[in-house]
């Protein structure tokens, strides 16, 4: 439905058309901009749809990810396996399989590729580090997947525009639009029959820390809590927009990262893109108002949680004079359960 702007709500989730914020003085702008920001409000994430990435430029980046992990034998992951620690690689490369999640009492059956911006690099900070692709990679392969980095960088600087305009608040000094520091995770879930949501998810509940999230996946799977466990469909042609705690505390709480999950599938793999699209490296969280998260008490007493508390932004021995940047380190490291 190019062409048009449109905001589709239902009591489920909700979907809007964003065609209109590519398009020069287009007058639905600011409405789409206000919509965004109550379905950012209500649900904390929408669906975006009418955007400049077609289903089948889509279809191509989901297969180049099916690709990435059937043609990399075992040895090359492990020989370009992520690392946590060190600084010039650090979050870069293979997530072997069950080495990562956010909560210790759940198994996340999942690997993972991790890979930030290609055009930048910067030896000051480890956001920053040289991405490790296996050495004979193809390269047409290796463009498809760096493909979904610049086209979700672009839309999601777009959204960040409009919600700018609408909230009146000046990003320019606190976002990271070149996404500099931005990391992209390349996920493949494997099937797990009868799988217990208890012991195995293949992403346990959680918020994300930063500006906004955008995902691309090929099936359904994730499920947002709002008044309970919501699936969130996987709509072809569309993104997901999440939220982050970063923006709920810069625009003091009037919009809140949704808790949120990703159930292992049962029957067949599933394949997704997320993008974790951050604020820059030193900005200092001191600087802003904390707000109190009044929906982490209600999720605590599911059914997965056991009544931990999250590994959002300002947890964990959280210091607001740190810089952004090195609190986004200590938590990668947080989510990685292996010795490395």
């Amino acid at each position: 439905m190019l062409g048009l702007c449109a905001f589709f709500a239902s009591a489920q989730y909700p979907v809007i058309d964003i065609t209109c914020l590519f398009q020069q003085n287009n007058q639905d702008r600011l409405k789409i901009g206000n919509d965004i920001v109550a379905a950012l409000k209500n649900y904390g994430y929408f669906i975006a749809i009418g955007a400049i990435i077609s289903e089948d430029r889509q279809g191509k980046q989901i297969q180049a990810a099916k690709r990435l992990f059937a043609e990399t034998s075992d040895e090359e992951k492990e020989n370009h396996k992520m690392s946590i620690k060190n600084h010039t690689n650090f979050a870069r490369g293979f997530i072997r399989f069950g080495s990562e999640s956010g909560l210790s009492s759940i198994f996340e059956p999942k690997e993972a590729f991790s890979h930030g911006n290609p055009d930048t690099r910067n030896s000051s900070n480890p956001l920053e580090s040289v991405n490790v692709w296996p050495e004979n990679i193809n390269q047409t392969l290796k463009m498809t997947i760096e493909s979904v980095f610049f086209d979700h960088t672009f839309v999601v600087n777009e959204i960040v525009n409009v919600l700018s305009e609408v909230l009146s608040i000046e990003f320019d000094d606190v976002f990271d639009y070149s996404g500099s520091i931005s990391l992209m995770r390349l996920f493949h879930y494997l099937a797990l029959p009868d799988s217990d949501t208890t012991k195995h998810l293949g992403s346990s509940a959680h918020t994300d820390w930063g500006f906004l999230t955008s995902i691309l996946g090929d099936s359904g799977g994730l499920q947002v809590y709002h008044d309970g466990w919501v699936d969130v469909p996987a709509i072809k042609g569309s993104i997901i927009i999440n939220a982050g705690d970063f923006l709920g505390l810069i625009t003091k709480n009037l919009i809140h990262a949704p808790i949120h999950r990703v159930l292992a599938p049962s029957t067949v793999d599933r394949f997704s893109y997320v993008l974790f699209h951050y604020p820059k490296y030193n900005f200092r969280l001191a600087t802003l108002n904390h707000a109190t998260r009044n929906d982490e008490a209600v999720i605590c007493n599911d059914d997965t949680s056991n009544n931990l508390v999250f590994n959002t932004l300002t947890d964990h021995n959280f210091n607001e004079n740190e810089l952004f940047g090195d609190i986004i380190v200590k938590k990668w490291q947080q989510v990685y359960r292996l010795n490395e």
